[in-house]
């Protein structure tokens, strides 16, 4: 059964990734990988115990606040004085696709010692 749900996460993480690809669903497809990457990493590390997942839940979502900070006071703190497309790309655009690439490649990386580990059922 745990292989088959870490299998389903990376497929829709994959799938995700890839239809952030495409120009017209980038911005949608983006915003339900950071939904599915979030929640993922809060079950796995909940479930599994795992203090790597639980990092990167705290970091993601310490990130989000942070962005709804900014867009909130962006104009009274030094980020009014950024050109809007620096800030989009270095900002906006740098974190959060290092950290939807790097949790992809963990998730990988999780199914693969999965399955490398003895069944539990011999």
């Amino acid at each position: 059964m745990k292989r088959t749900l870490m299998t389903v996460d990376a497929l829709i993480q994959f799938l995700l990734m890839v239809s952030c690809l495409i120009y017209p669903f980038t911005l949608f497809a983006a915003f339900f990988l950071g939904i599915w990457q979030l929640s993922s990493s809060l079950l796995k590390g909940l479930i599994m115990q795992s203090w790597i997942h639980i990092q990167y839940f705290l970091a993601a979502a310490v990130y989000c606040v942070l962005l709804i900070a900014a867009a909130k006071f962006g104009d009274q703190l030094w980020l009014s004085e950024w050109s809007g497309e620096m800030y989009l790309w270095i900002v906006l655009a740098v974190p959060p696709l290092i950290g939807a690439v790097w949790y992809f490649l963990r998730s990988i990386q999780d199914l693969v010692s999965l399955n490398e580990a003895p069944s539990e059922l011999v």
